[in-house]
């Protein structure tokens, strides 16, 4: 053809296609006389054929050839030749959408004719109808009431198929149009009779209708009319033909459903329960695929007696709780299906021979346990049994089951069911995602949110299931003893601060450096192997490198979600910005956790600013715009005396703060101070002064040519214009808040923390050190200071009650080891009470030089500065000699 294209193709350039004009040549045939010879007319049709599906044809081609096959089907009354001709009629205007009403016009008078003849011009109009768009609407436009029931009453099973499914793509494809909008209970009333039919493939195709016209959001059934349904599809769950069954649970399932809802109280609730009855009976049913279905629909059940569901755990007939009558026997008065239907049900579920049935099973118990909480108990032991099936789908169901329960609140796990540890746990889970690779990873994509999380205040790693999901993740790329990742870098980073507690569970596996080395790899992260005999050292220095990385990346991300949250703040949304600043802390926490102690500076200054910008709410909140000098004072006193510690515990516990994260600290200190003449409503001296002396700070760090936030600014103005005998209301100070935003710091990280241990020698309540009363006694203490600077003032505070005493420990007393000071010392307390016994505690203390100089009564010695404390208090027990004497 293609020679015989060139070949007449003009001198002068004009190509004609020679395939077309080969064909279109043959048409004539078609539009010719009808008694022309068979063959010749379905080689025609053949080419034509070729002609329509060819992608290089024209589209007057196309036209011309149906046109011809227009004529061809009007005038043609040979049933041999006229299907081919509408099969490709219908074909024709499936690929050019503009002919499809001709294409309508041209099989509707066959729909009368014979039997295959009628079938053909449906399909037709089923192919029409499928493309849809102007088809579907000439279609409908062509059906009608007599016409349908006509073909309904056809012989031909083909014609009978055709028009149900032509009925149901008018249901499902709705619209004003639709002829089952028009005519509902006549589609009612066809399907419902071809139901009935004599071939199973037209009783399947119709309860397939039937589904959609019930569920239809455009035709509105009475309720009587979805009962009449209902009861069909129940009489025809004992065909004998599986595909029927199938589609009979569907209908059955769906119209439950449905009539259930429609009910009120105690008709509804009897209702559930037999539909639930119903469905059990068939839960033993011969084929597979039906007891998968009905486990499907039992799980779509929402209401159901919990007897009823007690009893489909167990094989045997329960009894009641009131007089030990058997549930059978409650049951035997009402109507429906009797209750034994659905003795042991699930049990025969998760025991059936395919896997399946027994994940069907599985699914839809995990989602009925939502109805009761003692049947959630009660089937606790099944699924905990599957855990150990021979199918990893129905493993895998289990699990999404149970974590589905605890979610919801009905799992309770008891003692005999927590038989292994962590360790345990993570060595299983490894194994597992190890031998089944693409299943680890597929688990992976779909909770992988969970993980890496990036909305403010979702973030994850301190729950248990996190953790499991971790190490899910990293199992899987150890699959097939190859390490591949199909998972992001960056979730698997988080599994590093679990390095330790991975390690140990893994120790018969691999050892813990060869498990850092895989994850830094597939992280990201630097890890170089080196020489045996340098390989410790610079291991400890990839390991801190590593940690570091972690530190600094977390502290950024809480950072930046803390600084996120500054417009919930004055907007006085506190519950939520509450929780979402325990998330925070939270996870500062868990990440601390799985870090080497030496490298959690960066996150202890984090979670303390955290810490105060909580602290910053609360007060927030307290202080009304409108009453600001109405508030209650004790308690904003309190809040804001911890904003002020914690503050001080930023400044004076980080040693080595860059200029950026030090001036953020002392912004955030100048608005304690804002806030606190807001709460006096006038302006205070004391605390102007502190503010002065906080800004002259703040502009030593930064340099006096160093432009100030606009807080700053309006601040400094203030205090520069007003003095210290001015006064002025709430209003000016509530416009200098306004003038303050939470900007991200810049978190740098380089810095140590400063803290100190405290060991009482002799600290046992039962062997409490002696003292005479009113003479000083000796306690000796061991205390050790980690990153004290040599300019650096330390106390001990010891404190009786109210009454307490600071003692200066000198540096050079103590033996210094790289970032430690050590010593034991003998402190005497002065102050001893006239008692038999009392309670010391004690304190170690840093004085923090650059703070104004606080107020001493005369003849009190101790720090001249504010001082912050850098251990917990310890006890320490002393007894007078007099009464240990006497005792026996």
């Amino acid at each position: 053809l293609w020679k015989q294209r060139q070949q007449v193709a003009g001198d002068d350039g004009e190509k004609v296609d020679a395939m077309e004009q080969l064909l279109l040549e043959k048409l004539e045939l078609l539009h010719g006389d009808a008694l022309s010879d068979p063959d010749t007319l379905l080689q025609t049709l053949a080419s034509c054929r070729a002609l329509v599906f060819n992608p290089a044809s024209s589209e007057a081609a196309a036209r011309s050839v149906f046109d011809a096959l227009t004529h061809f089907v009007r005038h043609e009354h040979r049933p041999l030749l006229l299907r081919p001709a509408l099969k490709l009629l219908g074909d024709t205007a499936l690929r050019h959408p503009a002919l499809t009403p001709s294409a309508v016009a041209a099989a509707r008078p066959l729909l009368a004719c014979g039997k295959r003849l009628a079938a053909e011009a449906l399909a037709v109009l089923v192919s029409v109808a499928e493309a849809g768009g102007e088809g579907l609407s000439q279609v409908r436009s062509a059906l009608g009431e007599h016409l349908v029931l006509s073909l309904a009453s056809s012989r031909a099973v083909a014609v009978r198929s055709m028009l149900v499914k032509l009925l149901v793509l008018d249901v499902d494809r709705g619209g004003a149009g639709s002829f089952a909008l028009g005519h509902p209970l006549l589609v009612v009333g066809v399907l419902l009779a071809f139901t009935a039919d004599l071939y199973p493939s037209v009783r399947s195709a119709a309860f397939g209708g039937l589904l959609a016209l019930c569920s239809s959001a455009v035709v509105e059934l009475e309720v009587s009319v979805v009962q009449r349904c209902y009861d069909v599809a129940v009489s025809l769950l004992r065909d004998v033909d599986t595909s029927v069954r199938i589609s009979a649970i569907r209908v059955v399932s769906e119209l439950g459903g449905m009539l259930a809802a429609s009910k009120d109280g105690k008709d509804s609730s009897g209702f559930s329960d037999a539909h639930f009855l119903r469905l059990c009976f068939f839960a033993r049913d011969m084929n597979m695929k039906v007891r998968v279905e009905v486990f499907v629909a039992l799980g779509r059940v929402k209401l159901v007696s919990e007897c009823i569901l007690l009893q489909s755990l167990s094989k045997k007939l329960l009894r009641s709780d009131y007089g030990g009558r058997l549930l059978a026997k409650c049951n035997a008065k009402e109507s429906g299906p009797p209750l034994s239907c659905a003795a042991g049900v699930f049990v025969h579920g998760l025991e059936d021979e395919f896997h399946e049935v027994r994940r069907a099973a599985c699914e839809s118990l995990g989602k009925l346990t939502r109805i009761s909480s003692k049947f959630a108990n009660n089937s606790l032991n099944f699924l905990m049994d599957m855990l150990n099936d021979d199918s990893a789908a129905v493993q895998l169901e289990t699990l999404r089951t149970l974590s589905q329960m605890a979610v919801h609140g009905g799992l309770s796990i008891p003692e005999s069911h927590i038989h292994m540890d962590e360790e345990d746990v993570v060595k299983g889970l490894f194994c597992m995602g190890k031998t089944y690779g693409e299943l680890a990873a597929s688990v992976m994509k779909e909770y992988i949110q969970e993980i890496d999380s990036t909305s403010l205040g979702q973030l994850n790693l301190d729950r248990p299931r996190v953790a499991a999901l971790l190490v899910l993740a990293l199992s899987s790329t150890f699959s097939n003893g190859n390490l591949l990742c199909d998972i992001p870098p960056r979730v698997l980073s988080y599994a590093i601060p679990f390095l330790g507690r991975i390690s140990r569970a893994l120790q018969d596996l691999m050892s813990q450096d060869s498990l850092l080395a895989d994850l830094c790899k597939l992280s990201g992260l630097p890890y170089s192997e080196t020489e045996s005999e340098f390989k410790e050292a610079q291991m400890e220095e990839s390991e801190a490198t590593l940690y570091e990385k972690i530190v600094i990346s977390a502290s950024k991300q809480i950072l930046r979600a803390v600084a996120e949250i500054w417009h919930m703040i004055k907007a006085r949304h506190t519950h939520g910005v509450l929780k979402i600043l325990r998330a925070c802390k939270e996870e500062l926490e868990m990440i601390a956790l799985g870090v080497n102690a030496t490298y959690t500076a960066g996150l202890l200054f984090t979670l303390e600013y955290v810490q105060v910008v909580q602290l910053i709410t609360e007060v927030w909140e307290q202080i009304q715009p409108k009453d600001s000098c109405a508030v209650k004072i004790r308690q904003l006193d309190l809040l804001l005396e911890k904003l002020e510690t914690s503050l001080r515990k930023m400044r004076y516990c980080f040693t080595g703060l860059s200029n950026e994260e030090e001036s953020h600290v002392v912004e955030l200190t100048l608005l304690v101070y804002v806030l606190r003449l807001l709460k006096v409503g006038f302006w205070a001296d004391p605390v102007v002064r502190k503010m002065q002396f906080m800004i002259a700070h703040l502009e030593l760090i930064r340099g006096e040519t160093c432009d100030h936030s606009e807080f700053v600014k309006n601040l400094k103005s203030l205090c520069s214009q007003g003095g210290m005998n001015d006064t002025f209301g709430c209003t000016r100070i509530s416009d200098l808040l306004e003038s303050f935003s939470l900007e991200q710091m810049m978190f740098r990280g380089k810095f140590r923390h400063t803290k100190a241990e405290l060991k009482v020698l002799s600290e046992d309540s039962e062997l409490p050190l002696l003292f005479i009363p009113g003479l000083p006694v000796g306690i000796s203490f061991n205390i050790t200071l980690y990153n004290v600077s040599e300019d650096a003032r330390v106390w001990l505070k010891m404190a009786v009650g109210q009454s307490f005493q600071y003692a200066f420990l000198s540096l050079s007393q103590f033996d210094r080891s790289d970032c430690e000071r050590r010593c034991i010392v003998e402190i005497p307390y002065f102050r001893t009470p006239k008692a038999a016994f009392f309670l010391l505690k004690a304190r170690v203390c840093l004085e923090c030089p650059c703070e104004i100089v606080r107020e001493k009564t005369k003849g009190q010695g101790g720090p001249r500065h504010q001082v912050i404390f850098l251990c917990e208090e310890k006890d320490v027990y002393l007894a007078d000699v007099g009464t240990m004497k006497h005792e026996p």
